[in-house]
C-alpha cells in the first residue's frame, strides 16, 4: 500500500512538473506581429488603451518606447560627466584614493573610444577592471 502511495505522488509530481514546463515554453514562445517576442507586449497594451477609448496602434506604441529610450539615453550621457566627477571627488574626500588616482582614472576613461562595438558593457564603477583588464586604473570602493 505504501509503494503504491509513493509511486503515485512521484508520477503526480513528474506529471506537474512536465506539464508546467510545457507551458512555460509555449508562453515564451508567444511572438508579435512583427516576428519579435516582445511584440506581444505592444499589441496587448494597445488592445488595453483601445479598450479605454485610445485609439493607439502597436507599432505607434514601439515607436514611442524607442523615442523614449533614446531620449532617457542621451539625458544620461549629458549627465554621466558630471556624475563621475561628483563620485570620484566623493571617493578622494573619503580617502579611498588619492586625487592623482582620480585624475588617471578620468584621462584613461576619456582617452577610450566611443561606443561598444556591439558588445553590451555594465560600464560604472562595479568590475571595471575584471571588465577592461590590466589596463583600467585600479579603483576600488572598499
Amino acid at each position: 500500500m505504501w509503494r503504491s502511495k509513493k509511486f503515485l505522488v512521484i508520477a503526480l509530481s513528474v506529471a506537474v512538473l512536465v506539464v508546467g514546463s510545457i507551458g512555460g515554453i509555449a508562453l515564451a514562445q508567444t511572438e508579435g506581429s512583427d516576428g519579435s517576442q516582445t511584440g506581444g507586449i505592444y499589441e496587448r497594451a494597445a488592445a488595453i488603451l483601445a479598450d479605454d477609448g485610445v485609439s493607439v496602434t502597436a507599432e505607434q506604441l514601439k515607436d514611442a518606447f524607442t523615442q523614449a529610450k533614446g531620449d532617457m539615453r542621451s539625458e544620461a550621457l549629458t549627465k554621466r560627466p558630471e556624475a563621475l566627477a561628483k563620485r570620484l571627488q566623493a571617493m578622494v574626500d573619503a580617502g579611498k584614493i588619492t586625487q592623482e588616482e582620480a585624475d588617471e582614472y578620468r584621462q584613461w576613461l576619456e582617452s577610450k573610444p566611443d561606443g561598444s562595438f556591439g558588445f553590451k558593457s555594465r560600464g560604472g564603477f562595479r568590475g571595471m577592471r575584471k571588465m577592461h583588464g590590466s589596463k583600467a586604473p585600479a579603483l576600488t570602493t572598499e
